[in-house]
């Protein structure tokens, strides 16, 4: 056996010792994170308001994002639904809208996204780009709009009026 070899041996079994010391310490901190989070769930009581509507919450969100091929829009919308899953009184729907060829991107089969639309690219035509994406607005009832787009969509989702 070379020297070489029993210093990394050596090694290998520090790094487990140190990892086996350390155990108790993370499984505390594990278990009171976990109580903290479970104790701030049930003492917090979802106060809902009703509107003019009724049965809509104010808390009530449908938010759409272009540009469904972008690694960036899967992130907006993790963030979007880490955001509601801590707070129990809000609800986010999350739709993602893509042109036809990129349909089958990572946002589409993300479990933080409610819906996911094909709409007509602006390159082929942008009146129907646009037609689109109030359609796909006006079916899911969207509250927010967030344009992550590519620069040739971007500026078609700039003369986007409510």
């Amino acid at each position: 056996m070379t020297k070489g070899s029993s210093y990394q041996r050596f090694r290998a079994v520090l790094h487990l010792w140190v990892m086996e010391a350390l155990l108790p310490i993370s499984l505390t901190f594990i278990i009171t994170q976990y109580a903290q989070n479970l104790w701030n769930y049930l003492m917090s009581t979802p106060k809902q308001t009703l509107t003019a509507e009724g049965n809509k919450s104010e808390r009530d969100f449908t938010v759409v994002l272009t540009g469904g091929k972008m690694s960036k829009t899967v992130h907006l919308a993790r963030c979007i639904r880490s955001f509601a899953m801590n707070d129990p009184s809000v609800t986010v729907k999350i739709i993602i809208l893509e042109t036809k060829k990129f349909r089958y991107s990572a946002s589409r089969f993300s479990r933080c996204v409610d819906a996911f639309e094909v709409i007509t690219s602006p390159r082929d035509s942008p009146d129907a780009y646009m037609n689109d994406i109030y359609a796909a607005c006006e079916k899911h009832g969207a509250t927010h709009f967030l344009p992550v787009a590519a620069p040739v969509e971007a500026v078609y989702d700039a003369q986007l009026k409510p």
